[in-house]
């Protein structure tokens, strides 16, 4: 099984725009009861590529932050669409930190 899943959608998206690289760090966002954090995809390469794993599939190079912890079933990139325009979401990554569930927008 694949590490990483880029559906064609979000693979078309980062084609057309020359991406070959992306990378994935967990993003803080405080919490009243616990921590929380969530995946956040950043066409590129990483600032300091020692902190993150890679991986490529489907000729794109995936950027996994370390610290982070993968569901089982692999991480999953798709394209998502609302009134505000296309964005790259990420699914089944998350924070140690965090109990339960893997981060995603669910």
């Amino acid at each position: 099984m694949n590490m990483v899943k880029i559906s064609d959608e979000a693979l078309a998206f980062l084609s057309e725009r020359g991406y070959r690289a992306v990378t994935i760090s967990m993003e803080g966002l405080g919490g009243c009861c616990r921590p929380l954090f969530l995946p956040r995809l950043v066409p590129g390469l990483p600032q300091q590529p020692g902190h993150y794993r890679l991986v490529e599939t489907n000729g794109v190079k995936v950027y996994l932050e370390k610290g982070a912890l993968l569901d089982p079933r692999g991480v999953e990139i798709t394209l998502s669409s609302s009134g505000q325009g296309v964005s790259l979401e990420v699914r089944g990554m998350y924070h140690p930190a965090e109990e339960g569930e893997p981060a995603g927008p669910w």
